[in-house]
């Protein structure tokens, strides 16, 4: 009886071991030139290394970059209830629609929303001028 649990629980515990290993397979070849982005650059975040370039050195606008920048700053800065009045300088900057006026009064969770999700130009800047008093500084 003795000799049958212990044989019963290495066979568990040989099996429990086997279980718990994973395997993981990547492709050798990453295939770099297949990226199809105008411009990249991969950095190590510890070393500061950079470990990729495609044309690192030509100037392209930064297009919805600098919106989830805007949002994280806004993140740290302001909570999502604070309400803000949209200006006429946040009001003349073209944008998509919906349409945001001057006078109106939105959330910063609403004007984050508008701003990532409908990438609303308008919202980035209501959101620039709440946390900094201008979109400039």
């Amino acid at each position: 009886m003795k000799r049958s649990r212990w044989v019963i629980n290495l066979l568990l515990l040989i099996l429990s071991l086997l279980l718990n290993f994973t395997f993981s397979f990547a492709e050798e070849d990453l295939g770099v030139d297949n990226i199809s982005a105008i411009s990249g650059v991969v950095l190590d975040a510890k070393t500061g290394m950079v470990l990729y370039a495609k044309n690192p050195n030509i100037k392209i606008p930064p297009a919805s970059t600098v919106k989830l920048l805007t949002a994280m700053i806004v993140l740290d800065r302001l909570p999502l209830h604070k309400k803000v009045k949209i200006s006429k300088n946040a009001d003349d900057t073209p944008s998509v629609p919906p349409f945001l006026r001057e006078g109106e009064v939105y959330t910063v969770e609403e004007l984050l929303n508008l701003m990532l999700i409908k990438s609303s130009n308008q919202a980035a800047v209501a959101l620039a001028e709440a946390v900094s008093g201008s979109e400039e500084s």
